[in-house]
């Protein structure tokens, strides 16, 4: 440092040589991935999945492969090549390079509405370019601080990985993309306040503060909103004594949602919604009580949490989609009467199942925590909080516009709005310990006021009600609900000593709700002796009419099931022949699934299958499709019965799954391996090599195909289709080979 304080410019200047001698090696490196990447957009080695390519413009991976190559690759070439040669322009073309490697980054996520680890990665080289080409530049602190402060932020939002998760590639990224935000904010800082008074540099990083704060309020909740962590289940309905089936339901945009299923002994039944960043295992303290009372309930896991598919989105912007699919199921269900099915939900799913209430088979609405999951919701901040309440508004509207971007589903009706469109009734809880929630409920009751019920708990926590005073919410929930969707008959065996009490009426309410006594099983009274009179003068009595006997009713459809097992140590014992040490998937990653099928013989029958644990909910529900569309299956057992002969097991057209075994004719392992093949009816749809050869050989006088044949697969019909529904791929599509029986998660 100078004598008069100034910074010394020959110190601040590192070594050319050694500095772009590292630039060259960076910028080299990342261009060489890139033209890699490049290359297979363009040639299709590299495969994005359908769900992404459809969201590139114009649906081409190859005009994507050419973007790359051209903003990305190229430049970073030529700036390893100008670093490398100690070329004068190099400083410019940092600033550049890294300014194209932001903005591509910024632009694909806007695009595919994905984010990896990959991202924030390569945002902070782009930055790193970018504020160190804006040093040697002489550029103003504050664009490298305002760049620092973003990374920073998205950083942030992936922090949740490293709480939940622990060590993963994601959250390493993170915690680097945090890391190198701090010090590039820093940097910058520094750079903007150099020889500038004291005074200033106090208010310059006050100034930061209140910029790290502003940024981090619309930035980390978008990301972190819209990058879940994946959740695990926890405790089941057996752990708190209820027995519930394992239910697997579709969505409309294809996504399989895992539930269990409480049967109804009412007539009514619940769909319940967990919050946020947890499973349907966190509901069931909720659903023990309801089902106490006779209600049939849905546990769903929200899209991405616990076994469900699809991504996870923790502002609920999916419920509707999900809720609606909860509904379908129930109306179908024989223990359901129409007309009584209500909605409960949670933080999070509360304000799902108030957006899920246009839906008119609605009936009641129960929704604890729900605050707001769109800007709208929180137009009431400045009305309460004045001047503060106003700039949040504003920060909430570029936090929600900036999730928009970031995820493929768009902000929901806002919950007043949803309570004003439905005609079901509501019961808003608030925890009396946050204010904001009477606030937000207060907001949404002023929808429809004559059908909002707000109750605040006064010593609860978020969605602690319960928790804090177990019988007032059983008592007031339980009376809404029958108020509402009425308590029906419970249809549990009746005691010896005659039947059970009518449930009393709500205390509540004002409202007088009229209950059915339960139907009497005792015996009749006998008949009270009269006087004896004459007997009357006998009449001439007509022949009765004949009555016609009634048509039997239609057989009942056995409901399908689908039940999920991990490999318990039976299990493992059966399956000698199909896994052994060496193979590429650990027992504990494999799942035992116990599933419903049509024979050959018309009957109904339970079959077996071992598949990865990853696609064990999404074959549950391609095979529900297959049963409802009562295609047959001869046989559905482990290869092991077959002494984990494939041949044999195809002899005897046997439907199966898991076999570690390498694939035919190839030297790597068969995606039956790995769990995610299954090969359907061998017989009625052979293996025909591309030399001719037909396995097993009696499918020869099925290679011609019939699809009037039963248990015969086509391109058009319900097999294709239910696993099309999930993502995998038929065999009877490949070009050279044909793998009619075999379909899998990669289409191998």
């Amino acid at each position: 440092m100078s004598d008069d304080g100034r910074v010394d410019e020959d110190l601040t200047e590192p070594t050319a040589g050694g500095r772009r001698t590292a630039l060259a090696w960076v910028a080299a490196v990342n261009g060489l991935l890139a033209w890699a990447g490049a290359a297979g957009l363009i040639s299709g080695v590299l495969d994005l999945g359908p769900r992404l390519e459809e969201r590139l413009p114009l649906d081409s991976p190859t005009l994507g492969g050419i973007a790359l190559a051209t903003l990305v690759a190229a430049p970073l070439s030529a700036l390893g090549w100008l670093a490398w040669h100690d070329d004068e322009r190099t400083d410019r073309a940092e600033v550049v390079v890294g300014a194209l490697l932001v903005g591509w980054i910024v632009v694909q996520v806007a695009f595919l509405r994905e984010l990896s680890f990959f991202h924030p990665l390569y945002l902070g080289i782009g930055l790193g370019l970018v504020a160190s080409g804006a040093h040697r530049l002489r550029v103003t602190g504050a664009i490298v601080a305002g760049a620092g402060t973003v990374l920073l932020c998205v950083g942030a939002g992936l922090l949740p990985h490293l709480a939940k998760r622990g060590v993963t590639p994601t959250s390493v990224a993170a915690i680097t993309t945090v890391g190198a935000g701090v010090l590039i904010t820093l940097a910058g800082v520094r750079r903007a306040m150099r020889s500038t008074p004291l005074p200033l540099r106090i208010g310059g990083w006050v100034a930061t503060l209140v910029l790290v704060a502003a940024f981090a309020s619309i930035i980390t909740p978008a990301i972190a909103a819209t990058n879940v962590p994946a959740t695990a289940i926890g405790a089941t309905p057996t752990d708190v004594g209820l027995d519930a089936e394992e239910v697997a339901l579709t969505t409309d945009d294809g996504v399989v949602l895992a539930a269990w299923y409480i049967p109804s002994s009412n007539g009514a039944a619940l769909v319940l919604r967990h919050g946020a960043g947890s499973t349907r295992s966190s509901a069931l303290g909720h659903a023990a009580v309801l089902a106490r009372h006779g209600y049939g309930v849905l546990l769903v896991d929200a899209r991405g949490h616990g076994d469900s598919g699809g991504r996870a989105m923790d502002f609920g912007w999916h419920g509707d989609a999900d809720i609606a699919a909860a509904i379908d199921h129930l109306a179908e269900r024989p223990d359901v009467t129409d007309g009584r099915i209500g909605l409960v939900g949670l933080s999070m799913g509360g304000e799902e199942a108030i957006g899920a209430m246009t839906d008119d088979r609605v009936r009641a609405v129960v929704a604890e925590g729900a605050t707001a999951r769109s800007a709208a919701d929180k137009s009431w901040l400045s009305d309460i909080y004045g001047a503060r309440g106003a700039v949040q508004e504003q920060l909430e509207r570029l936090q929600y516009g900036l999730t928009d971007l970031l995820i493929e589903a768009g902000p929901p009706t806002p919950l007043r709005d949803a309570v004003a469109a439905g005609d079901a009734e509501v019961l808003l809880i608030a925890a009396g310990t946050m204010p904001d929630e009477t606030h937000a409920a207060t907001h949404i009751a002023t929808g429809a006021p004559d059908r909002v019920e707000v109750w605040v708990v006064d010593d609860a926590d978020h969605t602690g009600g319960l928790r804090s005073e177990p019988a007032a919410w059983e008592e007031r929930v339980i009376a809404f609900l029958g108020q509402h969707l009425g308590r029906g008959t419970v249809t549990t065996p009746v005691p010896a000593s005659g039947p059970p009490a009518p449930v009393p009426p709500p205390t509540t309410t004002s409202t007088t709700t009229t209950v059915q006594p339960a139907p009497s099983t005792l015996p009749p009274a006998p008949p009270v002796a009269s006087p004896v009179a004459p007997p009357p003068t006998p009449l001439p009595v007509p022949l009765p009419t004949p009555t016609p006997t009634p048509a039997p009713p239609p057989p009942v459809t056995p409901p399908f099931s689908g039940l999920i097992q991990e490999i318990d140590a039976a299990t493992a014992a059966r399956m000698t022949s199909s896994w052994r040490a060496g193979c590429p998937v650990p027992l504990e990653d494999l799942r035992l699934l116990r599933l419903s099928h049509w024979g050959f013989d018309g009957a109904v029958r339970t079959g077996e299958l071992v598949v990865h644990a990853d696609a064990a909910t999404d074959v549950v529900a391609a095979f529900r499709a297959i049963y409802d569309a009562r295609f047959p299956i001869e046989r559905m057992e482990l290869v092991d019965e077959y002494g984990g002969d494939d041949d044999a097991s195809m002899a005897a057209n046997n439907t199966s799954a898991f076999n570690c075994r390498m694939a035919t004719g190839a030297d790597r392992w068969s995606e039956h391996a790995y769990g995610r093949a299954i090969d359907i009816n061998p017989v009625q749809n052979p293996y025909v090599t591309r030399s001719g050869a037909v396995l097993p050989p009696s499918g020869a006088r099925y290679v011609t195909r019939d699809p009037s044949v039963p248990g015969l697969i086509t391109g058009d019909g319900p097999v294709v289709r239910a696993f099309a529904a999930i993502g995998w791929a038929w065999g009877g599509t490949w070009s050279s080979s044909k793998d009619y029986q075999h379909v899998s998660a990669t289409g191998r």
